[in-house]
C-alpha cells in the first residue's frame, strides 16, 4: 500500500514548477519517509525508485531530471552538496553469469555515500558501493565506479583523476 503512495506522491510532483516549492517538494519527500533536510531544493523532476533509503543533506541542492535508484540499499548525500541535471545514482546492478541464459544473473545492490561539498556535473552517473569524499568535483558524463578521494577532480568514462586540489583559497579554473 505504501508503494502506491510514493507512486502518487512522485505524480503529484510534476504538477509543481521545477524550481519553485522547494519546501513543498520537501515535505512530500519526506511523507515518502525520505531523510530530506528542510533546506534541500530538489527539483520536481527528481525521482527516487525501487527500494533505496535516501538521505540528503542541508542546503544541498538537486537539478532536474535525477534519478535515484537501487534495491535495498542506502544513498547518503551530505550537506552543501551541488547535483546538476540529468545525474544518475544507481546502487543495484547484477552478477555476471556467463554459463546461465542471461549474463546479467542474481540482482544485488551496493550502498552509496557522497560527502559534503561534492558538485556532481550533468549527466554524472554514480554506481553502487562508491564513496565519493568531501568536496570532490564529478565532472559532467563522468561515470563513477570506485571511489574518489575528497578535494579532487574526476572525469571520464569510467572515471580517472584529473586533477588533485589543495586547501588554497584562491579559486581553481577547470
Amino acid at each position: 500500500m505504501f508503494k502506491i503512495f510514493k507512486y502518487f506522491i512522485q505524480r503529484l510532483m510534476y504538477f509543481i514548477p521545477e524550481s519553485r516549492f522547494f519546501k513543498t517538494k520537501v515535505y512530500l519527500f519526506r511523507l515518502m519517509k525520505f531523510d530530506v533536510a528542510k533546506d534541500a531544493r530538489l527539483f520536481s523532476s527528481v525521482k527516487v525508485l525501487g527500494e533505496v533509503k535516501v538521505s540528503i543533506g542541508k542546503d544541498t541542492f538537486i537539478g532536474t531530471n535525477t534519478l535515484i535508484t537501487g534495491g535495498k540499499s542506502t544513498v547518503v548525500i551530505g550537506d552543501f552538496c551541488d547535483i546538476s541535471s540529468n545525474v544518475l545514482i544507481i546502487s543495484g546492478t547484477h552478477e555476471i553469469t556467463p554459463n546461465a541464459h542471461r549474463i546479467a544473473g542474481k540482482g544485488y545492490s551496493q550502498d552509496i555515500v557522497i560527502g559534503n561539498g561534492v558538485w556532481i556535473g550533468a549527466g554524472a552517473i554514480i554506481l553502487g558501493g562508491v564513496n565519493i569524499g568531501d568536496k570532490a568535483i564529478i565532472s559532467a558524463g563522468a561515470t563513477v565506479v570506485e571511489d574518489v578521494e575528497g578535494l579532487t577532480i574526476v572525469g571520464g568514462v569510467p572515471a580517472k583523476i584529473l586533477k588533485k586540489m589543495g586547501l588554497k583559497n584562491n579559486p581553481i579554473k577547470v
